[in-house]
């Protein structure tokens, strides 16, 4: 502790706690990362519809369009990482691929505009 006054304290730990935190917060985001890629390896690691391959546009797509009935099954489980993390723990199970997500946006309204 550099001083004993007590706003001096209270303003070191809050800069303590604050370069923890983000520090924390850095490693999650890596490790979050990671598991995205993984998935996105796992399937393809492109955009089956128009080769989009940059992670930050990719998403998965359940091939069967059931993803509506997987998320009511599993009510507790959420999207995103949270979902790459599940795939990974079920040892990449077949019924995904890779899209990007604005042909997946678009295979809700139909085809995507690259299917011609």
């Amino acid at each position: 502790m550099p001083n004993k006054d007590p706003e001096k304290r209270r303003a070191y730990m809050l800069e303590y706690k604050a370069r923890n935190f983000n520090k924390l917060l850095a490693y999650k985001q890596d490790w979050d990362r990671t598991v995205k890629q993984e998935a996105m390896n796992a399937y393809g690691g492109s955009c089956v519809c128009c080769g989009e391959s940059n992670l930050i546009f990719l998403t998965l797509h359940h091939i069967n369009n059931d993803g509506a009935e997987h998320r009511r099954k599993f009510a507790r489980s959420r999207g995103g990482v949270y979902f790459y993390y599940w795939l990974k723990t079920q040892g990449w199970p077949e019924g995904y691929q890779t899209l990007c997500f604005n042909c997946n946006w678009a295979r809700q309204f139909g085809k995507c505009p690259h299917q011609k």
